[in-house]
């Protein structure tokens, strides 16, 4: 654990592309936390009589994130006052429908629906998936953003943290 290594192969068409590194990288990086810095969380568990022991057992372990800031907002979003496999669900059912799929080994593996997609959809398009009228406001106001390049990941993650939030509470339901 002292110099850990972290291989990733990616295979079928396209997998040679920039772009397909671009996203590997984003992935690995975001939504396994492979980018982040944990040795802050490290120095301020070390007293917690709970954290202190985990973090001394499983060294190197990351908290999981989203590959993208489209991805974590939509799942916040539906998580607001449900419970956790009820929004889940609306997020599986979401990613059925609007999401690109792969069948591999016989299994097919839907992705989180492209803010593209989504927008495309509209309102109209997001009825029928159990979730409020201001959630359904909320996701095709912020596919609409995400689509349009009016708000990107790579603006927001410029930003200072205060300055983020504001950026993305402006997004009615944020």
């Amino acid at each position: 654990v002292d110099a850990p290594k972290l291989s990733v192969t990616i295979k079928g068409r396209g997998a040679a592309s920039k772009a397909a590194e671009a996203a590997a990288r984003r992935l690995v990086e975001g939504a396994l936390g492979a980018a982040a810095d944990v040795r802050p969380f490290y120095r301020a568990a070390r007293l917690d009589p709970i954290l202190a022991p985990l973090v001394r057992r499983f060294r190197g372990l990351r908290i999981a994130g989203y590959p993208s800031l489209w991805e974590a907002l939509v799942t916040a979003v539906l998580a607001q006052q449900v419970n956790l496999a009820f929004a889940f669900g609306i997020r599986a059912h979401l990613s059925t429908a609007f999401g690109r799929k792969a069948r591999h080994h016989g299994e097919t593996f839907y992705a989180f629906p492209a803010a593209e997609r989504v927008a495309d959809a509209g309102e109209a398009g997001l009825r029928g998936f159990r979730m409020s009228g201001s959630k359904i406001g909320t996701i095709a106001r912020l596919a609409a953003a995400f689509a349009g390049g009016d708000l990107s990941e790579d603006e927001v993650a410029a930003l200072p943290d205060e300055a983020a939030i504001d950026r993305l509470t402006s997004v009615k339901g944020v």
